[in-house]
């Protein structure tokens, strides 16, 4: 697996940055939140240059629309606005596999 941050999520989709090379169009997204781990399966929609010299990429990806999806997107989310909310990070490590 891949190591990673969420840079930002919405219902929709985000930006994750990935260290390593993230070769697949589509993968699942396993993220540990603050009451338990999701997996969620994405799609990379957009990439962004790597910069000269560095080790990670980032990519824009897009979440599926089904109710299962849409249940752990909201507590995602949820539990990433509260943080910023209270001042605290605004990205969130993961793991991606291939």
């Amino acid at each position: 697996p891949l190591q990673g941050e969420l840079l930002n999520v919405g219902m929709g989709g985000g930006c994750v940055r990935v260290y390593g090379t993230l070769k697949a169009k589509q993968f699942t997204l396993s993220i540990t939140t603050a009451t338990e781990v999701l997996s969620l399966d994405a799609r990379v929609v957009r990439t962004e240059p790597t910069p000269a010299g560095q080790r990670f990429g980032a990519f824009g990806i897009a979440f599926g629309s089904d109710a299962t999806t849409q249940a752990k997107l909201r507590i995602l989310v949820d539990q990433v606005r509260a943080r910023s909310n209270m001042g605290g990070p605004r990205t969130m490590g993961g793991y991606w596999n291939r």
